[in-house]
């Protein structure tokens, strides 16, 4: 499983290098890595990915209508990586965005 991990941390990384114009499956992917990453307590890591799939996040058209359960998981990883950094004005204002939904 480990190796699993690894891989996908690579080939992300490797994706966030290049242009893409698949916004969708980069958020699904960065939103996933945050995840992996926060559960590992890397904080910053999450934190990182996070920012990416919110780059990817403002190229999608009514996000929180086409795709509710992935931005749910995205605010919700990033508002938790920011707060525990102890970047709480970040994470409070992800959080108000989140509670709007």
């Amino acid at each position: 499983i480990q190796d699993k991990s690894s891989l996908l941390f690579i080939a992300v990384d490797h994706l966030n290098s290049i242009s893409s114009k698949d916004h969708r499956f980069l958020l699904e992917l960065n939103t996933k890595v945050a995840e992996r990453t926060m559960d590992l307590g890397a904080l910053s890591s999450a934190s990182k990915y996070g920012e990416i799939a919110f780059s990817h996040l403002d190229k999608i058209r009514d996000p929180w209508v086409q795709h509710y359960d992935l931005t749910l998981r995205l605010y919700r990883v990033t508002t938790n990586a920011e707060l525990a950094l102890g970047n709480y004005e970040a994470g409070y204002k992800l959080g108000e965005e989140l509670c709007k939904h």
